[in-house]
């Protein structure tokens, strides 16, 4: 889950093409709700509404591989507000940091062996 966690003060940048053909949009737009999807359908060139889904699939599996949960968990969590995001108009951002503190947050530590 967290293996790969950089040193402080380091800064990561993630790259996605986000000209995904037809087949590679669809695959990913299961990854978004309905709501995102129909967005994407409202897009005048279809180009457009294929890169829209192929940034958001890929953020929302990022973060998913990242917390080691499944993606389809990220929007439920967002919408319960269960993790904490920034909303910027009508996106939804992450900030891996505030991800990290509040992973350590909510960590439960196992209980102490008894001894008998």
């Amino acid at each position: 889950m967290l293996s790969d966690r950089p040193a402080p003060g380091t800064v990561e940048l993630w790259l996605w093409r986000l000209d995904a053909g037809a087949a590679e949009a669809a695959a990913l737009a299961a990854v978004l709700d309905a709501e995102e999807r129909a967005r994407a359908a409202r897009f005048v060139f279809p180009l457009h509404g294929r890169r829209f889904v192929a940034g958001r699939a890929r953020l929302r599996l990022t973060l998913a591989g990242y917390l080691g949960v499944a993606a389809d968990t990220i929007y439920t969590m967002v919408s319960q507000r269960r993790i904490p995001y920034v909303k910027v108009g009508r996106l939804v951002r992450f900030d891996r940091n505030v991800i990290d503190e509040w992973l350590a947050k909510n960590t439960v530590m196992p209980l102490p062996e008894k001894r008998g």
